[in-house]
């Protein structure tokens, strides 16, 4: 398995109890992985270290390594050689874990732990691409002879190593005995003569249906002779008919032709009248945009006149109003305007207010600019009033929710509250005691469940007990631990303290605080009215708000209300000068009127006259403009009309003149004359197209039964036919040339024509012979090959005998029923049978090859194809062994062991091309099989071929060997017995003398 990786290829060499648990990922005992490797000597004192990982799981595949020096194996040998203190054995592929086991790992881990450990460098293998790179270095290092990435070589070094180490490979004996030989011996698969038929295989078909066609061309060729004749008879009868059709058909068309060039004259003389009518007012026309403008321009100018007329008095009323308003503006009574409010306010579009809105600003200003004078004092007080109405409504909601706590306690008896406490146990207290009770008298008295951050609840005992307060004021500052609490006097305390009267005095302060509260939302009301800017009762607060600045729009309505105070000046401004520009606008109406009089109304009239006479002469131009524009639509309709009618004159002329010439081309093309006398009476060709068409008929009826009847026209094989079908030409050429081929002129060249297909068809069958020979000369070629091979085989048997008495010998005999002869004389046999137009091919290659065989070598069943290729179809090998006499012995189990060892040196001899350097061994397993004589032939065998024996046995073996040899006892191990004891007891061993493997080395290497 170092040297043959592919699972594929490695058998065991003995069977196990279970077959199927013989597998080679149970080779790893109890580990995910196992590796086996060799220390080989390269050079004196020089070792390259190879070997494999086994994988425990089916599916992965064996990996090659190989140790190292260097990385690079590419490098020379002696810097890639390890050196002797450096080879490394089981013990160093061991890594030790933390806890002091050791373990086998990875071979990725191993690779680094070697590395780390020893400097050394492991290169495995792990797909194809690697392995075909391990097998190239141990060719090129001249490790192995052989150049294993060939898989020919990979091949045939497996099934000689296994047959050294009697694996199942190879059996002598039995019904397979020739198939295993010939698949040990012959490393070709011979699927490349099967390739080279199927490459060929398409040149011999056609060959093949050329030869077919050729014979159905001779048989149909007489038949072809008979038909066209009759057709070429039909053809001339019917063309004769057809030039008297052709010959009326031109004349008629030539009086229609005469007809339109009359319609054609008469047309173009009116056409020519209606133009010059046409041009004429077009002329007229053309002067209308003058005249238009004229009259235009006047009428304009006159409504001009008139339209200013009442711009006049527009301009005259306007004038007057912009008089009094100036006057009226001027008049104003203005509130006085701090200047501060010029750099508070943005300047507004004064144009667009009369003095009506400007009246209205100023009365919204005015209270405004009198109380606060400036926008600072606006914005300040309003400012202060906000923060007023907060603080107000913050205290009045605190104030309120505490009194509507109290109220609660009051009334509920919350039985949690210091209130309640006090009120069932009503303890002795003094007056600073009796405020504190009313202050925490919604305070819980006991721990909370689930208390927040906030929650508080006080211990009352402790409180009355440890009560120390000090008087103030306005009340007292109760000491609580570290913590001192003020406690604002409250009168409603003196009411707890009536212990006689105390349930009147509880409703008495429920009462008061319902009062209270009631007050509190008046006022909350209140001031929700004076936020929304509504009216309050002002009664109810010390301060009184100006609700008329708490909405800012009013602000910034007093901002543009101010802006156009200090604006006023500018909108007089623009008044006096509207009043100005209508004024000189006035005078400039005035003096464009032209008129004598000066009276409004007399001007009035005066400019209406000027406008209705202009009016009434360009309601006349119009109308006459239409009349005229009218008249020309009018008449160029009727001459686009006229020369329509002559361009389809025209149209159908050239048509008819085109028809004409066609008709007579086709005239002359068809019967190669001109028609010279062309009578104006019409001929009547009703009864010339029925005679012909009958000829017509029966012409096509016998040209589309001759083209069915063929093979290459029917079924509209024939483009050609088919067109000459399907445009009508039924053309006797087209159909005689697709007949006959492009060889035969015409049918009178039939008679040639078989002549020279006879010719062609020996041609072809000298090609089907040659095409056969070129598909089985591989076959012929590789079978003396094979024989060859067993010749040389045999001759390295020559001189060596098995058991020192017997000679091995293998037999190459021919098939007695499936002869090679047969194979080499089948390619004449099929020329012979083609020549005489016998062969019939009506089936694929295949079948035709299988049937011709069968035929030739008279045998019931079709051989099939990959057979008849297959040169080992032809013949079988056997093994035997003879004496001197040469009679044949059947031989012992040894006796074969050794035939098959020799004949795998043999088979390794015949693979290599040249002699190299490199390993060579033989694995001999179950030695007890062999004899003495027998096992002492190996030494020597090794010794002429430079082989290593490995031997394998159950007990110790030393017999036989003439020099020395290593053995190493593999034991059980103390602890498993599945497990050899590390180290083995190895020894180097002769004849004479037993030596430890280690003491040996080490002193042969002084």
């Amino acid at each position: 398995m170092i040297f043959v990786y592919d699972k594929d290829l490695v058998k065991f060499g003995t069977d196990g109890v279970k077959k199927e648990e013989r597998q080679i990922s149970t080779l790893p005992y109890k580990t995910k992985c196992a590796y086996c490797f060799l220390n080989i000597e390269v050079d004196s004192g020089k070792f390259i270290t190879i070997g494999i990982q086994i994988s425990s799981q089916k599916s992965k595949r064996i990996i090659p390594f190989v140790i190292t020096k260097q990385a690079d194996i590419n490098l020379r040998i002696n810097e890639l050689a390890l050196e002797k203190d450096g080879l490394i054995f089981a013990k160093d592929v061991l890594k030790e874990k933390e806890s002091g086991e050791k373990e086998i790992v990875d071979i990725q881990d191993l690779a680094t732990f070697l590395y780390e450990k020893h400097g050394l460098r492991l290169n495995f293998f792990g797909n194809n691409e690697g392995v075909n790179t391990y097998y190239k270095f141990l060719y090129d290092k001249n490790i192995l002879p052989l150049n294993l990435s060939q898989d020919k070589n990979l091949k045939a070094f497996a099934k000689v190593i296994q047959s050294f180490s009697k694996a199942k490979t190879l059996n002598l004996s039995g019904n397979q005995a020739s198939r295993n030989l010939k698949e040990f011996l012959f490393e070709e698969s011979d699927e490349d003569i099967l390739a080279n038929f199927q490459k060929e295989q398409s040149e011999l078909e056609k060959i093949l249906r050329e030869y077919e066609s050729l014979n159905k061309d001779i048989q149909n060729l007489s038949n072809k002779q008979k038909r066209l004749t009759s057709l070429r008879e039909l053809e001339q009868s019917h063309k004769a008919k057809f030039q008297s059709f052709k010959e009326a058909e031109l004349q008629n068309a030539y009086i229609e032709l005469k007809q339109l060039q009359d319609k054609e004259a008469e047309g173009k003389t009116v056409v020519a009248t209606l133009q010059i009518e046409l041009d004429d007012l077009k002329t007229a026309i053309e002067y209308l945009p003058a005249e238009e403008k004229t009259v235009k321009q006047g009428y304009e100018e006159a409504d001009t006149n008139f339209n200013m007329f009442n711009r006049y008095e527009e301009l005259a009323n306007s004038i007057e109003k912009l008089g009094e308003d100036i006057t009226e503006l001027k008049m104003f009574i203005f509130p006085e305007v701090d200047d501060s409010w010029r750099n508070e306010i943005q300047r507004i579009d004064i144009s667009n207010r009369n003095n009506e809105t400007i009246k209205k600003e100023i009365a919204f200003a005015k209270p405004y600019l009198e109380k606060y004078k400036v926008l600072k004092n606006i914005v300040r007080i309003r400012k202060e009033q906000s923060e007023i109405l907060d603080e107000l409504k913050s205290s009045l909601k605190e104030e309120k929710a505490a009194k509507e706590k109290l109220l609660s306690l009051l009334q509920d008896n919350d039985e949690d509250g210091l209130l309640y406490w006090y009120l069932k146990n009503l303890p002795t207290l003094n007056d600073e005691q009796l405020q504190a009770i009313l202050y925490y008298a919604t305070m819980p008295v006991s721990e909370i469940s689930n208390p927040d951050g906030s929650f508080q609840y006080i211990n009352p005992d402790e409180l009355i007990k440890d009560f120390e307060a000090n008087s103030s004021p306005k009340g007292l500052w109760l000491k609580l631990g570290a913590l001192r609490q003020f406690i604002q006097l409250n009168p409603d305390a003196a009411l707890l303290g009536d212990r006689a009267n105390l349930q009147q005095s509880v409703q008495q302060l429920i009462n008061k605080l319902n009062a209270e509260i009631n007050s509190m939302n008046s006022k909350l009301e209140a001031l929700e009215h004076i936020a929304d800017g509504k009216s309050y009762d002002t009664s109810l607060f010390n301060y009184s708000f100006d609700i008329a600045i708490v909405e800012n729009s009013n602000i910034e309505k007093l901002r543009n209300a101010v802006a156009c105070i200090l604006q006023i000046d500018e909108r007089l401004t623009q008044l006096q000068a509207q009043k100005k520009r209508e004024e000189e606008e006035l005078s400039e109406i005035k003096n464009r009127f032209k008129v004598e009089y000066d009276e409004p109304e007399v001007v009035k009239k005066e400019l209406l006259k000027i406008r209705k006479e202009w009016s009434d002469k360009k309601d006349k131009f119009y109308e006459q403009k239409g009349a005229k524009q009218s008249r020309f639509k009018s008449l160029e309709n009727d001459v686009q009309r006229d020369k329509q009618d002559l361009q389809i004159i025209i149209g159908n002329l050239i048509k008819k003149q085109t028809e004409f010439d066609t008709l007579n081309s086709a005239y002359y093309k068809d019967f190669q004359e001109n028609v010279e006398d062309f009578p104006l009476t019409p001929n009547d060709i009703e009864e010339l197209g029925q005679n012909y068409n009958e000829l017509w008929e029966e012409y096509k009826t016998t040209f589309i039964g001759i083209s069915n009847s063929f093979e290459e026209t029917s079924n509209e094989k024939n483009p050609a036919v088919q067109l000459a079908i399907k445009d009508q030409g039924f053309s006797f050429r087209v159909l005689e040339e697709a007949l006959l081929g492009s060889k035969i002129k015409s049918t009178d060249d039939i008679a040639t024509a078989l002549q020279e297909a006879n010719q062609t068809r020996t041609t072809i069958a000298n090609g089907i012979r040659d095409n056969m020979i070129k598909i089985f000369s591989r076959t012929t070629e590789r079978y003396d090959k094979y024989d060859d091979q067993v010749k040389r085989i045999n001759a390295f048997f020559v001189d060596r005998k098995i058991s020192g008495k017997f000679y091995f010998k293998l037999e190459f005999d021919g098939n007695k029923e499936i002869k090679i002869d047969y194979i080499k004389q089948m390619a004449y046999e099929v020329r012979n049978t083609a020549t005489k137009g016998e062969l019939h091919f009506g089936q694929s290659i295949v079948d035709f090859i299988e049937d011709f065989f069968r035929k030739q070598a008279k045998i019931k069943d079709k051989i099939p194809i990959d057979k008849l290729l297959n040169p080992k179809t032809y013949f079988e090998l056997s093994a035997k062994l003879t004496d001197q006499f040469g009679t044949e012995v059947p031989g012992s189990t040894g006796e074969t062991y050794s035939a098959i060892a020799l004949l795998g040196i043999a088979r390794l001899s015949a693979v290599q091309k040249e002699k190299r350097n490199g390993l060579r061994f033989i694995i001999l397993e179950e030695l007890g099989s062999l004899d003495n004589t027998n096992f002492n032939t190996f030494p020597a065998i090794a010794e002429e071929f430079q082989y290593q024996i490995i031997t394998m046995a159950p007990h110790t073996f030393n017999i036989g060997l003439s020099d020395e040899w290593y053995a190493h006892h593999l034991i059980k191990g103390k602890e498993d017995d599945n497990i050899n004891y590390c180290p083995s007891a190895s020894y180097f061993k002769t004849k004479d003398s037993n030596e430890d493997l280690n003491i040996y080395i080490n002193r042969i290497a002084k």
